[in-house]
C-alpha cells in the first residue's frame, strides 16, 4: 500500500514538473492549434473574404423591391 502511495506522489510530482518545465511550449502549441482553428472557421464561413473563390457576390440593386414611401395609417 505504501508503494502505490509513494509511486503516485511521485507521478503527480513528475508530472507537475513536466508541466512546469515546458509550459512556455505547451503555451505556443495551443495557441497556434487555436490560431489555426479560428482561421479555419472564418475562411470557412466567408470563403470569399479570404480568397477562398473567384465567386463575386452580386449587389443588389436600389429598387429591388424595396418601397420608396411609407405607408400611411387610416384615420
Amino acid at each position: 500500500m505504501t508503494t502505490v502511495s509513494f509511486v503516485g506522489v511521485v507521478s503527480i510530482i513528475g508530472g507537475g514538473y513536466y508541466v512546469y518545465s515546458q509550459r512556455d511550449a505547451l503555451i505556443d502549441n495551443v495557441r497556434q492549434q487555436v490560431t489555426e482553428a479560428a482561421i479555419d472557421g472564418v475562411s470557412e464561413a466567408l470563403p470569399g473574404l479570404l480568397g477562398g473563390g473567384d465567386v463575386i457576390p452580386e449587389v443588389p440593386s436600389a429598387d429591388a423591391g424595396v418601397p420608396t414611401t411609407l405607408p400611411v395609417p387610416g384615420f
